[in-house]
């Protein structure tokens, strides 16, 4: 992991602010049911408003304490088969997806009650969240919204994985995958935040090698796993029925992914993203490192306000310490 200190000017154009000025929470509640991937244990999720600001809490129905898991960078436990958070006590996995489309569909504070140890997979996408949310609608709470605005470039590499983070006046993500196989091979996807963006790659779903499913149901996992809730490939080609959703479907995915697990920094970070190779355990502790330095390259600042500095053209650099 390296941390770049060159400073860099912020490049500014025409401004169009893409996040809302307060903080919002569902209008109603969104209910879901389904099976885990990892489990094959029918799973039942209600996503429910709230009238403070909480953030995005996970509350485990099915446990006599019912404890907060708080969807925070700095509580993730587990990133080898999915995102997985816990409270010291409690645990709640396969979360990227549900995150994902909460930061797409704009819900920063809800209680997400839920009665197993996994968000259900449903599609293998954030299309059936997303969908439901469009349906019920958001409202907003008397919070203005902060974000994280990045400061200085920022290089990030764990393993085969790296990240080049540069200033910028919006959320934007440029995605690179690189698999062994004929069907994947390289893709790339470039994407600048809006309602509009997400709602694009909002139905990529989760892929695996037919080989990785039979090994891991060998072992006791993936017990939930199906074509109906995952991209299924072997060496000849796509195994389910219908086929890709798109030519680069699985890129896409990637980004969904991202999307959800970056979130867990709890506000929208202005930067452009440049990722190859992500996964959750590099995106998590992006995410992670990101914190534990934001007083070296984040500043936090209320959204309405910076969207007037870049209007204004300011030419100075938010200075660093001005919310610590």
């Amino acid at each position: 992991m390296k941390p770049s200190s060159t400073n860099s000017k912020r490049q500014t154009s025409s401004i169009k602010p893409i996040y809302s000025s307060h903080e919002s929470t569902l209008k109603s509640v969104a209910e879901f049911e389904g099976v885990g991937v990892h489990s094959g244990e029918i799973v039942r999720l209600r996503v429910c408003p709230v009238t403070t600001a909480t953030g995005i809490l996970f509350k485990r129905v099915d446990q006599v304490d019912h404890q907060f898991i708080q969807a925070d960078a700095r509580n993730v436990s587990k990133t080898d088969l999915s995102t997985e958070l816990s409270n010291g006590v409690h645990q709640v996995s396969t979360v990227e997806h549900l995150l994902s489309a909460c930061y797409g569909f704009g819900i920063d504070h809800a209680v997400i009650e839920i009665d197993g140890p996994e968000v259900p997979i449903l599609d293998g996408s954030s299309l059936p969240f997303f969908k439901s949310f469009c349906r019920i609608g958001k409202k907003a709470l008397d919070v203005k919204r902060t974000v994280y605005v990045l400061q200085k470039p920022v290089e990030f590499e764990v393993g085969h994985s790296k990240a080049n983070l540069k200033p910028s006046e919006n959320y934007s993500v440029s995605c690179e995958i690189n698999f062994d196989s004929k069907i994947i091979g390289r893709q790339t996807y470039d994407f600048e935040f809006s309602f509009d963006a997400y709602s694009k790659i909002m139905d990529s779903r989760t892929f695996c090698m037919m080989k990785e499913i039979e090994f891991l149901q060998s072992k006791g996992l993936c017990k939930g796993g199906s074509l109906q809730n995952a991209i299924v490939i072997d060496e000849l080609g796509v195994l389910n029925k219908e086929g890709l959703r798109s030519p680069n479907e699985f890129v896409k995915h990637k980004l969904l992914d991202a999307v959800g697990d970056l979130s867990l920094m709890t506000k929208p970070l202005i930067a452009h993203v440049d990722m190859v190779k992500p996964g959750h355990e590099f995106n998590t502790k992006l995410a992670n490192f990101l914190l534990e330095n934001k007083k070296e390259y984040l500043v936090e600042i209320e959204y309405d306000q910076f969207i007037k500095m870049l209007s204004n053209h300011e030419a100075r650099e938010i200075a660093v310490n001005s919310t610590y």
